[in-house]
């Protein structure tokens, strides 16, 4: 049952009790008049004796026949006095407890009104934090794709940078290949070439030199040259009519770059040797190393 309908059913229920204090404040209103009546008609027959019997009047008796409807009659008017005052303050109180349900009523609707705009601001501000969410996610997401182009740049120039730049050897790649070399037992020289007018990798083969001279290997330079200027890479073989252990010497020093982590290192042999273009003869006697320029790819 809503508020609505327990208000309209109290006032129902008042209204039936305001009739019922009507129709009891009639009743003993009635009771009242009969025993006035009743006094009234004892006086009267008392007063009212034949001269004949007038000494036959008693005092006592009629106090005695007055006595219980007087009594009576003074309960009964102030049982009526008291009903009707009684019924004034129920009344006054019912009028205080309706000023009270309205204000309580009132203030439950200011109280509703005011739950009502709450609710219409949390739910502004919940749409508001949204959208602050969402923004956050797309600056978020602008943000990520900023770092990922950013790291991109910075990968591409890495790569054009390495590209561009003098291959080195690195600190890890020195010592690999002086293990390396120190594991060789080969007794062949090394004969160290590089492409015609390229200094980086004349620079580049000095270095290998160094580390293989350190590893206690014979290393020399030819004046000969790779007369193929676009040839790229470290490339090691011996000639066609060497010995077999300068042969196997060449193989070694392969797997020897290779194995120090050295990119581009191929073998030299017959059918790649017109492309190299040597500007002399190769040793019968020894392991021709030809360094040529920076390879451009990864």
């Amino acid at each position: 049952m809503d508020a609505s309908s327990l208000e309209k059913e109290i006032a129902n229920l008042e209204a039936s009790s305001e009739s019922l204090e009507a129709w009891l404040a009639l009743w003993i209103t009635l009771v009242v008049l009969g025993l006035v009546v009743e006094v009234a008609v004892v006086l009267t027959e008392f007063f009212h004796v034949s001269s004949y019997d007038a000494g036959k009047r008693n005092g006592w008796k009629l106090f005695q026949n007055l006595l219980g409807p007087i009594l009576i009659t003074i309960g009964v008017a102030g049982e009526l006095g008291i009903h009707v005052k009684a019924g004034h303050i129920n009344t006054s109180l019912r009028n205080a407890s309706r000023s009270v349900s309205a204000l309580l009523n009132k203030e439950a609707g200011y109280a509703r009104r005011e739950a009502a705009l709450a609710r219409k601001e949390a739910e502004s501000a919940r749409r508001d934090a949204e959208g602050f969410r969402l923004d956050i996610v797309k600056t978020n997401g602008r943000a990520a794709e900023a770092v990922k182009i950013a790291e991109q740049e910075r990968l591409a120039r890495i790569k054009i940078e390495h590209q561009l730049s003098d291959r080195d050897l690195s600190a890890a790649e020195r010592v690999a290949l002086l293990q390396q070399a120190r594991q060789l037992k080969i007794r062949a020289r090394l004969i160290f070439n590089s492409t015609i007018g390229s200094r980086e990798a004349k620079r580049y083969a000095d270095q290998i030199a160094k580390v293989l001279s350190e590893g206690k290997l014979q290393v020399m330079f030819s004046t000969a040259n790779m007369g193929n200027a676009q040839l790229t890479g470290v490339w090691v073989g011996a000639s066609s009519r060497a010995a077999k252990d300068v042969t196997d010497a060449a193989v070694s020093v392969l797997a020897a770059l290779r194995g120090a982590g050295l990119q581009n290192v191929n073998m030299l042999n017959n059918t790649n040797l017109p492309v190299i273009d040597l500007t002399a003869p190769m040793s019968l006697e020894a392991v021709e190393i030809l360094v040529g320029g920076k390879p451009m790819g990864p």
